[in-house]
């Protein structure tokens, strides 16, 4: 599995994009009253990644391209 954090403008990490095989990605993103924990954000970025029934309309607009850049990693990393 490869993951990448998604952070803010000031490098806080608010959640996590990860990659389990070429098309199975998964993506969590923390609320603003959340804190962010890497172990509950990998849990839930994995569980999306296996279900792997991703809607491109239910990505958020702010991580949409870091999704994007991890779709042409995992086809790289995941030959």
């Amino acid at each position: 599995m490869i993951f990448e954090y998604v952070r803010n403008k000031y490098g806080h990490r608010l959640g996590i994009v990860c990659a389990i095989e070429k098309k199975d990605i998964g993506w969590s993103l923390c609320q603003k009253q959340d804190e962010f924990n890497k172990d509950f954000g990998l849990m839930i970025a994995k569980g999306r990644a296996i279900k792997s029934k991703i809607n491109d309309k239910k990505i958020p607009r702010s991580i949409y391209p870091l999704v994007l850049k991890m779709r042409e990693r995992a086809k790289r990393y995941y030959k």
